[in-house]
Parts: structure tokens; sequence; C-alpha cells
């Protein structure tokens, strides 16, 4: 269960490089042993960061995980927020004259 330890006092891994490399091969052959668990490790922390960064996954992301529309409804629910909330900010900043974009009058 869980990843081999490392083996620093073994004359194979005579150097911080070493023993990175065989953490890496490590890592990998976990990765291939455990596919599914890898998978649904990545789905999970694809919905995270669109949720975090209030951004929309890509449609190669959505087809490969096979997200619900339960999944994404709170994503686009919270983009539709803050396209409203900034929406708002900038037409209160047009209403007190400090908009900065299209004040100039060209007539």
């Amino acid at each position: 269960m869980g990843r081999k330890p490392i083996l620093n006092n073994d004359e194979n891994f005579k150097t911080a490089e070493d023993i990175l490399i065989y953490q890496k091969l490590v890592k990998e052959e976990w990765a291939n042993s455990n596919p599914d668990k890898v998978f649904n490790y990545n789905r999970k922390k694809c919905l995270q960061r669109c949720t975090d960064r209030i951004s929309l996954p890509t449609i190669s992301s959505v087809k490969k995980y096979k997200f619900t529309r339960e999944e994404l409804k709170p994503i686009f629910e919270s983009l539709l927020d803050k396209i409203v909330e900034e929406s708002e900010k900038v037409n209160l900043n047009s209403l007190d004259g400090t908009d900065t974009e299209g004040s100039e009058d060209n007539a």
C-alpha cells in the first residue's frame, strides 16, 4: 500500500539527482498500476481548479472526464455571478463619470 520508500543509503543512489530519478520512476510505476485512482484524482482536481479560478473546463476535459450537468452547474453559476458583479461595477463607474473607457468625445 502506498509508494515504495526512498533508499537513501543504497549505493545506486549516490546523488540527489539519482534519488529524484528514483522517486519519479516509483511515481510513474504507481500511476501505471493505479490508473483508476489517477483518473479520479485528475477529474476531481479539474473541477476544483475550475471552481477556484471561476473558469470553464475545456470541451475535451468535459468529454474525457464525462462531467454531468449537475457537476458543471456550480461553475456556470459562479461565472455568471462574476460577470454580473463586474458589469455592475462598470455601470456604477459610468454613472459616476469615472469610466475611463469611451469617455472621450470625438465630435
